[in-house]
């Protein structure tokens, strides 16, 4: 296992009065499976968002045989990922536990770093939307 940050990430659920509610602190790790997210109490400087870093994706996900479309935003500071058709808002709903959310995190943030070319240390924040985009 590989440490990919040094300091925790805070990662957000945001309901749908766009209300953001912490769910957790947590440093990106790198293993030959994907990445991991494991919990910190440490916090790191959050930078300034910047509309030139500004990229986009859709992607599949698939967590314990289940599958959804998710739209991934970064913004050059924040990964923001959305559901984009009703089987992955489903999905959402479902997978609130600790471990089933954090796995899903973790698939986004693989994502991220795979589809976006994001790299975990320009990572200041990520927000998982509870409402279908």
């Amino acid at each position: 296992m590989t440490k990919a940050t040094d300091m925790g990430i805070p990662f957000y659920y945001v309901n749908k009065n766009r209300e953001d509610q912490l769910y957790g602190i947590y440093a990106i790790t790198s293993e030959n499976h994907g990445v991991d997210l494991v919990p910190s109490q440490s916090v790191k400087n959050a930078r300034m968002e910047s509309e030139n870093h500004r990229k986009t994706v859709d992607v599949f996900l698939t967590l314990h045989y289940q599958m959804g479309k998710f739209h991934l935003e970064y913004n050059g500071s924040s990964l923001i990922v959305s559901p984009m058709d009703e089987r992955a808002a489903r999905w959402i709903k479902q997978n609130t536990s600790v471990s089933s959310a954090r796995e899903l995190l973790a698939l986004s943030v693989n994502s991220a770093i795979n589809e976006l070319k994001v790299t975990p240390e320009n990572l200041d924040a990520v927000y998982l939307n509870m409402q279908q985009k």
